[in-house]
């Protein structure tokens, strides 16, 4: 019986606690500065956020550009193709009010952007197959912020 009545009035303290927190988050979340300021504060990110810098070769003048854009919580195209052993710039453009990145793991290539920014990377995979990018701000995949780079094989028929 005394298990019972401390689930209930957890389970009660618990709604009156997720309760104010709706209410609050609507006019301005926690600390004045709307949703940003209160996921900033969640996250432990103070003013100054800081994700890192960008870990790709400079840009080519002489290559394509690949575009991919970010905000909360996508990227825009979901998927890049590319042509083994072919050299192009991937830019990384935030549209969204949160800090993102796109790195793929596997090659060792990270491009940040704060919001509101872009970031571009020269990018040249030999190595034909499916890579997995993602934004590696805490909680960012989870929320859905994935995609996939193709790497076609060389078209060798010419």
């Amino acid at each position: 019986m005394r298990d019972r009545w401390l689930l209930i009035v957890g389970a009660g303290l618990l709604a009156v606690g997720v309760g104010g927190m709706s209410l609050q988050a609507p006019v301005g979340g926690w600390d004045g500065d709307g949703w940003w300021g209160m996921h900033r504060g969640m996250m432990g990110w103070g003013d100054g956020v800081d994700i890192g810098s960008s870990q790709a070769q400079p840009e080519d003048p002489d290559a394509p550009t690949l575009e991919v854009g970010a905000s909360e919580f996508a990227f825009r195209p979901v998927r890049v193709e590319i042509e083994a052993g072919e050299a192009v710039n991937l830019r990384l453009t935030n549209l969204g009010d949160l800090p993102h990145d796109l790195s793929i793991a596997e090659l060792g290539f990270r491009l940040v952007a704060n919001a509101g920014e872009a970031a571009t990377g020269r990018l040249e995979v030999d190595q034909p197959g499916e890579y997995r990018f993602l934004c590696t701000v805490p909680g960012h995949a989870q929320a859905g912020m994935v995609g996939t780079l193709v790497v076609e094989a060389a078209d060798t028929s010419s």
